[in-house]
């Protein structure tokens, strides 16, 4: 009874409330649409998940993870990646990238301070720039320009090689199966940010990068 008491008593304040959760929905729905999963737990951490154009992202509850698909869009817009915040001073993790029909495709890890600056390593298989076809490629974007630091000779394979990228007071270090490949003096300090990647680069590519072992110390 006193609930209809009250209902009576402000009509207008009720029938606001009502309207103003309603209306709210919609745009809080396509806001959460509009964000990654988050949650994506894969190998002892919790991650950040986010596919774009046809890229997809699974394994998380395997050994190893895989992001593959056919991009539906150019250029390089087309990828699955997980990312975490990340407080230690190396990152290290096996890749692996399947010999699709792409113009070019590749599966990396990142370190990354925002949208414009990050470290890339990957393996980057690539039929219209044969140069860049290479187990190994060290890009430094710098204010959202790449610059091109390191070309291996090896051909990209599509069996598990092992990558790691460690912070030094100087700059970086990279490491490819083990060995030390690369000194870089790109100061990382700020790079707080670790992402795997899997990235097609024109429409109709095809790409199958999958990941395991991942650690950082």
């Amino acid at each position: 009874m006193e609930r209809k008491k009250g209902y009576k008593t402000i009509p207008f304040l009720s029938l606001f409330i009502v309207l103003a959760i309603t209306l709210s929905q919609p745009v809080f729905a396509q806001y959460s649409i509009a964000q990654p999963h988050h949650g994506f737990f894969w190998n002892g951490y919790i991650w950040d998940e986010t596919e774009t154009n046809g890229i997809t992202v699974s394994g998380a509850h395997q050994r190893i993870l895989t992001i593959e698909g056919t991009a539906t869009s150019s250029y390089w817009n087309s990828e699955g990646r997980i990312s975490k915040k990340i407080y230690q001073k190396s990152v290290q993790v096996e890749m692996a990238l399947t010999d699709l029909p792409a113009s070019a495709s590749s599966a990396s890890i990142w370190f990354t301070k925002d949208s414009q600056n990050a470290l890339i390593v990957e393996k980057h298989r690539d039929v219209t720039d044969p140069q860049y076809n290479t187990n190994v490629f060290i890009v430094e974007r710098i204010n959202g320009v790449d610059h091109f630091k390191y070309v291996s000779a090896d051909s990209p394979s599509a069996n598990f090689d092992t990558y790691k990228i460690r912070k030094t007071p100087a700059g970086y270090e990279t490491y490819y199966n083990g060995t030390l490949i690369y000194t870089g003096n790109l100061n990382l300090s700020e790079y707080n940010k670790v992402k795997l990647v899997g990235v097609a680069r024109a429409l109709g590519d095809q790409v199958k990068a999958q990941f395991r072992k991942y650690k950082e110390n």
